[in-house]
């Protein structure tokens, strides 16, 4: 992935960090331009309007990398869940 967009160098030093396990070493080498390539970043306001106009028409379902725990943003889980689909 990160060679698909010409970073490759950072992908072969992340990779040997994480062979030594110094993850902490890691986060110096992804920029911003890095994130916005492979992630949306966005508020709950705007996550769903962000993920409609990058991948529009080019998958069946997402993946969200925020932990869900029962009872915490959980009317905010359900809108956007609701909002997808309905857009869908």
């Amino acid at each position: 992935m990160l060679e698909l967009h010409g970073w490759g160098l950072v992908g072969e030093q992340l990779s040997a960090l994480a062979a030594r396990g110094k993850w902490s070493d890691m986060p110096a080498l992804i920029t911003d331009e890095m994130l916005d390539a492979v992630a949306v970043l966005a508020t709950w306001d705007d996550v769903a309007d962000r993920i409609r106009a990058r991948y529009a028409g080019l998958f069946d379902r997402v993946g969200f990398y925020r932990p869900f725990v029962p009872g915490v943003d959980e009317s905010r889980w359900r809108n956007l869940i609701h909002w997808m689909r309905d857009e869908a």
